[in-house]
């Protein structure tokens, strides 16, 4: 993990060593590993203000300064009138029920519109976020997850933030249904994540990759596929898309991740992806009170008896 510094500023806290190029697309994953090398030979990165190869090898609380991330030119920040569904604001945070379609931020494969562009709109304060084009933004939901997500609207509010992530306070489930029935009520999937060998638009378990952690509860069994309650104890890009497939069991309507075709002649075939941030708990950055929010359920996330949440957040 990395925290935030200041506007283009990261600083390295893992133990063991990692290439620079490697590093960055892993934070920065809607650029792939090849952008990055060349972003850094243009010198457009430098490791403790001095100019570093793409292969120079990260130390822990090494400071990552970047000047420029790759293609910066394609990002227009222009403010877009979009819904936004707000759980909570005051003058740190705002906690928003992300739709389902919605990217989070402007990444170099598409021009859709995102989160970014709406809160532009809504004129309010953003942290200066981890890159120019990512202002408030402390963490990502994929474009077809729902659910919750938290923007800082000081930078001072984002570093206590990514600090929580980091170290765990910070508390983020998701519900989710996933193809089959598993077997065990509770379990754990321990398995690093990094860049798809063969594919650099996907991520995958490598043996190289980043240590990746989710914890699973069986909420319900039924019609060939299993309710679960998911909590990431660490934060890769698609981390329980990729460890549920891993099992044997994908997310139902995951188009990327599943390794097989699911239930083709039921309902289940055609329904979008059923991965839903339900829960959030964090320390507000300025009051230092615990505080805990839930969200809706999406249109389309196959209902159940919501009577077996009760303590289970």
């Amino acid at each position: 993990m990395c925290s935030n510094q200041n506007k283009e500023s990261l600083i390295y806290n893992e133990d063991k060593s990692e290439r620079l190029d490697t590093f960055l697309s892993g934070q920065f994953p809607e650029y792939t590993r090849s952008k990055w090398n060349k972003n850094i030979k243009e010198h457009q990165v430098l490791v403790n203000n001095g100019s570093a190869s793409p292969s120079h090898k990260l130390k822990k609380n090494d400071i990552i300064h970047i000047l420029q991330s790759p293609s910066s030119q394609i990002h227009n920040l222009e403010p877009i009138d979009i819904p936004l569904d707000i759980v909570y604001e005051d003058s740190s945070i705002i906690i928003i029920n992300k739709p389902r379609g919605l990217i989070t931020h402007p990444a170099p494969s598409t021009n859709e519109p995102t989160l970014v562009h709406a809160l532009l709109h809504y004129q309010t304060n953003l942290s200066s976020g981890t890159a120019p084009f990512r202002p408030g933004i402390v963490h990502r939901l994929d474009k077809d997850t729902t659910g919750l997500i938290i923007v800082a609207k000081t930078d001072a509010a984002h570093n206590t933030l990514a600090d929580q992530i980091q170290d765990r306070t910070l508390q983020r489930s998701y519900l989710t249904w996933c193809d089959g029935i598993v077997a065990n009520d509770k379990f754990t999937v321990e398995a690093p994540i990094g860049r798809h060998p063969q594919n650099p638009l996907k991520m995958a378990i490598v043996e190289n990759g980043k240590y990746a952690r989710t914890t699973f509860e069986v909420l319900s069994r039924e019609n060939n596929r299993s309710l679960l309650l998911a909590k990431l104890d660490t934060g890769r890009t698609h981390q329980i898309r990729i460890h549920l497939e891993s099992i044997g069991h994908p997310v139902i309507g995951d188009p990327i991740y599943s390794s097989r075709q699911i239930n083709l002649k039921s309902k289940q075939s055609s329904l979008p992806l059923q991965l839903h941030a339900a829960f959030l708990s964090l320390i507000h950055p300025v009051t230092k009170n615990l505080i805990e929010f839930s969200a809706k359920l999406p249109e389309n996330f196959i209902t159940f008896d919501d009577s077996i949440l009760k303590n289970r957040k």
